[in-house]
């Protein structure tokens, strides 16, 4: 019993760090803890007649902890329009605006925009580049063409390779190297608008 009490009294020296070269960590790594999500918002605006479809994902315990969250809001579009789009994504559990952590740390974040077979004439494109020249996805525009109705993958990965080919075009399947922070499919559906 003595020696247990000793050695998980050695617990917190053997992991406290007095210098870099004890712990074996580079001066340039920072470790940075993954973001807790607990709402994503997508808000999309026509251009031309300024109205607002917003996608919402709820998960109240945080993305890929405890129960799964689920589409609360899937979204109906015009044909032959275009969308401004936006994100709002939180963490409702510290009251955290996760928008403005991602904005901050830019080069580490890219947003991908996948359709399904149904929903492949909906095409998106990036509106926004970090410090390397790299898409991010916080600020992007979504063309629809004809009347369909399939759904949209929404991948927010974290620390991805930007540089690998056909990425900075979205194409997730050639990105290997970063980890999801969020995979989400949203419900679309396109139609001819009535005017």
């Amino acid at each position: 019993m003595k020696k247990l009490v000793f050695s998980l009294a050695l617990l917190p020296m053997l992991f406290s760090c007095s210098s870099d070269d004890d712990n074996g960590l580079d001066d340039t790594m920072v470790e940075v803890e993954e973001e807790v999500i607990t709402n994503v918002d997508i808000t999309l605006v026509n251009n031309d007649t300024d109205e607002e479809v917003v996608l919402s994902f709820e998960d109240a315990d945080g993305i890929g902890v405890g129960e799964n969250g689920m589409v609360t809001s899937g979204g109906t579009l015009d044909a032959n329009s275009t969308y401004t789009g936006s994100f709002v994504i939180t963490n409702a559990l510290e009251d955290e605006d996760i928008t403005a952590e991602i904005e901050e740390l830019q080069d580490e974040h890219q947003f991908f925009f996948i359709s399904d077979e149904d929903l492949a004439t909906v095409e998106t494109t990036y509106n926004d580049l970090d410090s390397n020249e790299y898409p991010v996805g916080l600020d992007f525009s979504l063309e629809t063409k004809e009347a369909v109705t399939g759904s949209l993958r929404v991948v927010l990965r974290h620390l991805p390779n930007k540089s690998a080919e056909g990425v900075s075009d979205g194409i997730i399947t050639n990105e290997d190297s970063g980890s999801s922070d969020f995979d989400i499919e949203f419900p679309i559906t396109v139609e001819e608008s009535v005017m």
